[in-house]
């Protein structure tokens, strides 16, 4: 698995069917890839939830370039 796959499995494995704000999404992402040894900056991160949420694998609500401001969840 290449690290792109890698933070994307962390990232899903973030999200849930209830609605999360994104900063925490990516905090959550980043905490399970340090718990596995996977160095990984926060851009890193958000450039492949930018990614996903392009592809449609998970639901956005609001501007998802204003991580506070926006949610994030399990596609239904």
């Amino acid at each position: 698995m290449d690290v792109n796959e890698t933070i994307d499995a962390a990232i899903l494995t973030s999200l849930s069917p209830s609605w999360s704000k994104t900063a925490m999404v990516i905090a959550r992402s980043k905490s399970t890839l340090d718990a596995n040894g996977v160095a990984a900056e926060y851009e890193a991160i958000t450039e492949r939830v930018y990614g996903l949420a392009e592809q449609g694998a998970f639901d956005v609500a609001g501007d998802i370039e204003n991580w506070r401001h926006s949610e994030l969840r399990l596609a239904r």
